[in-house]
């Protein structure tokens, strides 16, 4: 429900940390795919989203960044005290494959 926000043009339109700049970077990734440009901006907004793409269209990526954008936004010492208190994130895979698949993804 609501207004669905617009997708992103391209990496440096979305103005993510330097960061998470420097993961995409990393990756490989030139400019944003369709899922990622769809899928990112409602993460972002801690929206559900079912989001269908084939296998390589960078999903994984489309689910990391809100992920890391909202674990890079809390306070430095809030997330160095809070190192010992278990995970931000648990990632929930259906297949051993998948799972391998997002575990050399990150």
């Amino acid at each position: 429900g609501g207004k669905i926000p617009n997708p992103i043009r391209s990496w440096k339109e979305a103005g993510f940390h330097h960061d998470i700049m420097d993961i995409i970077s990393k990756v490989g990734y030139k400019s944003p795919t369709p899922i990622q440009r769809q899928a990112i901006p409602i993460g972002l907004q801690n929206r559900d989203i079912i989001g269908v793409a084939e296998t390589g269209s960078g999903k994984t990526l489309a689910f990391l960044i809100p992920l890391l954008t909202w674990i890079q936004s809390l306070p430095k010492s809030e997330r160095m005290e809070d190192a010992d208190q278990g995970p931000y994130a648990i990632i929930l895979a259906p297949t051993r494959e998948l799972a391998q698949q997002i575990e050399e993804e990150t």
